[in-house]
């Protein structure tokens, strides 16, 4: 499963549907997080992942024996010989009817508060996303998803990913149809934004594709005039547009009806904690929250540079990396200062393998899982003063701890109260205007649905790799 083309709104969309984030615009890719050398978090999708991987190794070994005896590409030409490179033509009519075998439509309504309404579209491209995501997730750790599987609430995974749909969905609803009622309305930029909305994605997805043809050596750049850039661009952008859409089981229509909800949810959220707003917080509010949170998690600023003893056998090897370790600190303990920072960010650039990026502040608390001695080795430290770890699981580690970005804190204990306010705020719209997630789209068999989502993800990527 390739990583697609999709727009800042799609990126987020998963967490802005039960935590609503500010929504911006433009294009990205979606790709879990990489984690740092320094924590060693491991939450339960990860184990489990993992022990599927393992369950999957033994149904890897006969592809890996195929390899080893050189039928590599007998085996990939059967594989794509098994990929249709054209999109089933009732996808193509409307993709919501194809995945939920002609029961509902894209377009069809599913709740209405007022003049506020919510299509089909809307709830399944929230849960396609989602379905997408975790597919994604398991592939990277070698597991197959399992819809099948029961989750902590005693639903499947195909509940569990569908309900997410209808949950996210039910909570834009509400949103929206409040903020009307409040009076909210879009700014003549964010009505301009909206209007263009479909047209700027073409583009963007045209010039993307431009870019990786001219790259690819595919399309000589000098043979086009600029009225014929734009032409080609616009022509192979809204194919790939539209399958971006019909990926995650939606259309331009209803991806645009999905943005115009998540645009009042920014203004509303603005009107509520923005300044003067009903529930906006005073400073004295921020202060005492920001203390609070200080005190209660013991919030720690620093900077490492990971000496990596990983993967090294022997007792000299490590030997020398520890010295390499030591000759780091005492050259910092040496110097006092702006110089210290200067080259405290040299020697990460040189040797600093925990996956941080050079000069920038990483915030710890008492209550992250970091690797032994990480946390401690800060505490330990005053302000602007150098110090190393005994070797931890991943080597030797070299610290130095930041003032305190009291500001930045604030301002992210500032957003999650309003995000967690926010929250609270729609639960309780939910019930106001009586919408009951459960009942959208009541009749879908649900393993249909996504399996048949996943083979036409799957035809998708092939077409578009044409």
């Amino acid at each position: 499963m390739k990583k697609r083309y999709v727009t800042k709104l799609i990126a987020l969309a998963a967490a802005m549907a039960l935590t609503f984030t500010a929504c911006s615009s433009g294009s990205a890719d979606s790709k879990p997080a990489e984690e740092s050398a320094a924590a060693k978090e491991t939450d339960a999708e990860t184990e489990e992942a993992a022990e599927a991987a393992d369950a999957a190794e033994a149904d890897g070994q006969e592809a890996e024996a195929a390899e080893e005896a050189g039928d590599t590409a007998e085996a990939a030409d059967a594989a794509a010989e098994e990929v249709p490179a054209e999109i089933p033509a009732e996808a193509e009519a409307d993709v919501v009817s194809y995945l939920t075998g002609g029961t509902y439509t894209t377009d069809q309504e599913v709740a209405a508060i007022g003049d506020t309404t919510l299509t089909a579209g809307e709830v399944t491209y929230l849960a396609a996303y989602q379905y997408y995501s975790a597919a994604y997730y398991y592939k990277l750790y070698g597991a197959t998803l399992n819809l099948d599987e029961q989750v902590e609430d005693g639903s499947t995974f195909a509940q569990y990913l569908f309900q997410y749909g209808r949950d996210g969905a039910a909570r834009y609803l509400a949103t929206m149809a409040k903020a009307k009622e409040m009076g909210v309305t879009l700014s003549a930029d964010q009505e301009a934004q909206l209007a263009t909305l479909v047209e700027d994605n073409i583009l963007k997805a045209g010039e993307n594709l431009w870019a990786s043809a001219t790259t690819d050596g595919l399309v000589n750049a000098d043979e086009f005039s600029e009225e014929e850039q734009k032409a080609w661009k616009e022509e192979h952008g809204e194919p790939y547009f539209r399958h971006s859409m019909m990926y995650y089981a939606t259309t331009p229509d209803g991806y645009s009806r999905f943005y115009e909800k998540n645009m009042y949810m920014a203004v509303l959220r603005e009107k509520l904690f923005g300044e003067g707003g009903e529930y906006a917080m005073t400073d004295a509010d921020k202060a005492d929250r920001t203390q609070a949170y200080l005190e209660e998690n013991g919030v720690l600023w620093a900077r490492c540079i990971l000496f990596s003893t990983q993967n090294v056998e022997t007792d000299e090897a490590k030997a020398e990396i520890k010295a390499n370790a030591e000759a780091a600190l005492a050259e910092l303990e040496g110097l006092t200062g702006e110089e210290r920072e200067n080259k405290f960010t040299e020697l990460q650039t040189q040797y600093d393998s925990s996956g941080y990026t050079a000069g920038e502040v990483q915030k710890y608390t008492n209550t992250d899982s970091l690797v032994d001695g990480y946390y401690s080795g800060i505490q330990a430290l005053k302000v602007g003063d150098v110090g190393m770890t005994d070797e931890t699981d991943y080597g030797y580690f070299v610290l130095i701890r930041e003032p305190d970005q009291v500001a930045d804190l604030e301002e992210e204990i500032v957003a999650d109260y309003e995000t967690d306010k926010l929250s609270e705020l729609v639960d309780q719209w939910i019930v106001d205007y009586d919408i009951k997630a459960e009942e959208f789209l009541p009749d879908v068999d649900l393993n249909s649905f996504f399996t048949t989502l996943g083979e036409l993800q799957t035809t998708i990527d092939a077409v578009d790799a044409l």
